[in-house]
């Protein structure tokens, strides 16, 4: 079975990506590491095969949407309002698609091939802090998008949870691809840098910008 990514996209900005790393390493290492994070997220959704596609929150028409158009990747805007009206709206259309945000970069794409096949409905993968790095399904079913995104509280450790609880509430089956981390912190980015699937070419770069990895 084919799928359609997502993947939930910042214009990076200096103040504006990644603000708790910026309390330790400022706003303009940040920055870059938020950027780097997203082009290893795009690299990784790509290698699944399926067909790749940016929400992006910031101006069509700005260099780095160019940056991104030149790579050939598809781009919208980003709807307006919180995470779940921005992800019902990026996940609209009437077929299998997954969202991914760019905070999550040791995904194995494999897993995302394994999700395409499953039989279940819907789709979600459970981050280390309660909320998820993954989430989609099949939306042929309309009922799906606002079971999991209207009216939920969001940035809490109880995302995760309220999402299986609604699943089950309305009887959808739910595939649980692995889970994660993400790199929201100074110690996520030292974890990542010791982690064994943390991609050369990324620690390369995130050591540049941030310095060698912590004893």
């Amino acid at each position: 079975m084919t799928l359609g990514i997502v993947v939930m996209a910042k214009q990076p900005a200096p103040g504006r990506v990644k603000t708790r790393l910026a309390v330790t390493i400022g706003d303009t290492a940040a920055c870059a590491v938020y950027e780097a994070l997203l082009w290893e997220t795009l690299r990784r959704a790509r290698k699944t095969g399926f067909s790749v596609r940016i929400s992006l929150d910031g101006p069509a028409d700005s260099p780095f949407a160019t940056k991104l158009k030149a790579r050939d990747f598809v781009i919208e805007q980003q709807h307006n309002g919180d995470l779940g009206e921005r992800l019902k709206h990026a996940l609209h259309a009437p077929t299998r698609l997954v969202a991914l945000g760019a905070d999550c970069v040791v995904f194995d794409p494999a897993w995302i091939r394994a999700a395409a096949s499953a039989p279940e409905p819907a789709m979600v993968g459970p981050t280390d802090d309660g909320g998820y790095w993954a989430v989609g399904g099949n939306f042929h079913n309309r009922a799906l998008a606002p079971l999991l995104f209207d009216r939920m509280t969001w940035s809490v450790p109880t995302v995760f949870g309220a999402t299986t609880a609604r699943l089950q509430s309305a009887g959808i089956p739910m595939h649980q691809l692995p889970q994660c981390y993400d790199v929201d912190t100074e110690d996520d980015l030292q974890r990542l840098l010791r982690d064994p699937r943390c991609s050369p070419q990324l620690r390369h770069e995130l050591m540049r910008i941030s310095g060698p990895i912590a004893p």
